[in-house]
């Protein structure tokens, strides 16, 4: 019942405060291999006589893991059939190719070209304007990249200098926007990168990013004459987004992750079905790989893939 209890707690706070973050961050599964272990082990060894509730108790824990599992793959992964999968017209991915070798990252967009890809910690040396001749636009900014099969009319990046330590250097977190021609029409795409450092909180770390987006201030790069050429802003902040994605370092369901896309639904509940987890790529535990939509973008279909290389997997969304 103790663990029950502790999965119901984390469910209902998520990381509101710092304490619940920790227990939201343990994965369901964890929580009903526990319970369910817990009340088998309670009733194989007969702890506790049947006069004291013993047996009983036991039951009881293995009946509450068996209802979590059932909240787990109805709400968390979402194994329901398929419907309205037609009609997309313009599909996304996201990664976070930490580890990942820039061949690997040219055949992963190559063999399954998406209209737009967003990659963070892509090599930093790469010549990807080189490497990646299929794609119309390439935008490669220290360790971002970003690939278009439609025109970008202008784009931005900027450090969000949120205090933290990565593999045990500062690392504050970075974002791109993206003003895309899709079919025409103007659709404003943010890229995501926040510290993974497990000592913050993250509802600190969501109202340090969202004020650092609020604040920027340029340089813009318009497209002119063939290349791009920096401007001042004409005001502060990105300009609201039709797409958010990256790397949050922030799983699925998080109230925080509120701070941040406000208004935008998460891609998963529309087109996703089964485990959405991301992180670590061999085993994924974790959801920190996301995509949200603004109305009314819809997502058709929601892909979690394994490149076989790197870190984390990563999201395929074909939008409609």
């Amino acid at each position: 019942m103790a663990v029950a209890l502790l999965w119901l707690l984390g469910r209902l706070t998520t990381d509101r405060t710092y304490l619940t973050q920790y227990v939201w961050w343990v994965p369901t599964l964890w929580m009903v291999a526990a319970a369910a272990g817990l009340g088998l082990l309670g009733i194989i060894v007969g702890l506790g006589a049947r006069g004291r509730g013993g047996p009983s108790r036991q039951a009881l824990a293995v009946s509450c893991a068996a209802a979590i599992a059932v909240y787990m793959m109805a709400f968390e992964w979402r194994l329901r059939p398929a419907t309205g999968r037609t009609g997309a017209v313009w599909t996304v991915v996201s990664w976070n190719a930490s580890e990942a070798g820039e061949d690997s990252i040219r055949n992963q967009l190559v063999e399954s070209p998406p209209d737009l890809a967003a990659v963070v910690n892509s090599p930093w040396g790469a010549n990807f304007r080189d490497l990646l001749p299929e794609f119309p636009v390439v935008i490669h900014s220290g360790a971002f990249l970003l690939v278009s099969r439609s025109p970008v009319r202008r784009w931005a990046i900027m450090d969000l200098f949120i205090p933290a330590m990565e593999h045990g250097v500062p690392y504050g977190g970075r974002a791109m926007f993206a003003e895309v021609l899709v079919s025409g029409v103007p659709r404003t795409v943010w890229v995501i990168d926040l510290p993974s450092d497990p000592r913050l909180s993250r509802k600190a770390v969501t109202a340090k990013a969202a004020a650092r987006l609020a604040e920027w201030s340029g340089p813009v790069y318009v497209q002119r004459d063939g290349g791009w050429q920096s401007e001042t802003s004409e005001r502060p902040g990105f300009p609201p987004p039709d797409v958010v994605m990256g790397d949050f370092n922030i799983p699925r369901g998080s109230a925080s992750l509120a701070t941040l896309v406000p208004g935008l639904v998460d891609a998963f509940t529309q087109g996703g079905h089964g485990d959405p987890a991301s992180w670590p790529r061999d085993r994924p535990w974790w959801a920190l790989d996301q995509v949200f939509l603004r109305q009314p973008l819809r997502a058709l279909h929601y892909d979690v893939i394994d490149p076989q290389d790197g870190d984390h997997r990563l999201v395929a969304v074909r939008i409609q």
